[in-house]
């Protein structure tokens, strides 16, 4: 007999561990513009954010920038127009575009990002810092985050 044996059940809660809801994640922090990990698929990191004020003025030479709104409304300021963004509307800043993110109210953001490149930079310069936390359940990360 060739293969292994596998438990369906063993099998299933391993699939379930890799489901999870972004609100009961968005319930763990309570900070600004510090995103949390909550994933990592195909060599990219799934980053879930509070925003509210202003960012910085900021650009990315080798990456482009994601951002999918869950709540609230986002202004991504560009050097030439405003993009607005509500619930359930994602903007792709196309790599080196200067961007301006604004949130005059509580923002929660899905930012998605090629693992160790933007984040390191940013880690780097002090400004931008994706902190990773652990949670009941998860998305199946290799990372620990917010699982």
């Amino acid at each position: 007999m060739h293969g292994k044996l596998v438990n369906p059940d063993s099998e299933r809660e391993i699939l379930q561990e890799r489901k999870g809801y972004l609100d009961q994640k968005l319930q763990l922090f309570a900070d600004y513009f510090a995103p949390k990990t909550i994933g990592e698929f195909n060599g990219h990191y799934m980053m879930l954010t509070k925003l509210k004020g202003q960012f910085i003025w900021r650009k990315h030479d080798d990456t482009d920038d994601f951002f999918l709104v869950l709540l609230g409304t986002l202004e991504i300021e560009l050097r030439d127009c405003i993009v607005t963004l509500g619930p359930g509307e994602m903007y792709i800043v196309p790599k080196g575009v200067e961007h301006h993110p604004v949130a005059r109210e509580e923002v929660h953001v899905l930012l998605i990002e090629p693992s160790g490149t933007d984040v390191v930079r940013r880690r780097s310069r002090g400004s931008f810092i994706a902190s990773e936390i652990r949670a009941p359940g998860g998305f199946g990360s290799n990372r620990q985050g917010l699982g």
